[in-house]
């Protein structure tokens, strides 16, 4: 099986997997992992998720830039339709949106490696625990799959201690850094 058929089965059944859990009337998943919940990035998301992410200094934790509504719109299209990508929302356990949680897939030699993103977006829901429970059940999710990734890896900027504590804590080893870019990355087996 190529790499992007593999992709796309395990993208699909990931998705599924999701879907068949979500509680329709909050739009979250069943299976929650203590106070945080992941949940499907729906368009009525989107507004929200594009203010937030207008954040100066979330955008450079994060490494990210900002969009306008209308491009926010076309990302989450393009999420939504591409599977070597995958990005699932984090909520408190009342419903509040406080992050999301995102993979990019890709396959090296013979080996799947998935790429993992996470941001708490607001900065009262930091330092609570949601991110590292987010990646836990994230990771959780990625094991159950059929030809799940067998490696995770993280690129974080340099200046951003935080992530770098929490994926170092979570069994990442730091495997090497761009001062070009000023990022680190780091990896684990899954």
């Amino acid at each position: 099986m190529s790499g992007i058929e593999r992709f796309k089965t395990w993208a699909f059944k990931i998705e599924k997997m999701i879907l068949s859990r979500m509680d329709a009337k909050r739009a979250r998943l069943s299976s929650a992992c203590g106070k945080t919940v992941l949940g499907a990035y729906e368009e009525k998301h989107v507004k929200e998720y594009n203010a937030l992410m207008q954040d100066p200094q979330l955008l450079d934790l994060t490494g990210s830039e900002a969009q306008s509504l209308e491009e926010e719109y076309e990302t989450y299209r393009v999420w939504q339709t591409d599977s070597e990508r995958l990005c699932l929302l984090l909520f408190d356990e009342s419903g509040f949106f406080v992050g999301d949680v995102n993979a990019f897939f890709r396959s090296d030699e013979d080996e799947t490696v998935a790429e993992v993103t996470v941001m708490v977006a607001r900065p009262s829901e930091r330092q609570k625990g949601h991110a590292a429970r987010a990646l836990l059940l994230f990771f959780e999710l990625l094991r159950k799959v059929e030809n799940a990734p067998s490696k995770l890896e993280a690129r974080i900027k340099l200046h951003n201690k935080p992530s770098i504590a929490l994926f170092s804590k979570l069994g990442f080893v730091e495997e090497s850094v761009s001062e070009a870019f000023g990022e680190v990355t780091f990896v684990r087996q899954i």
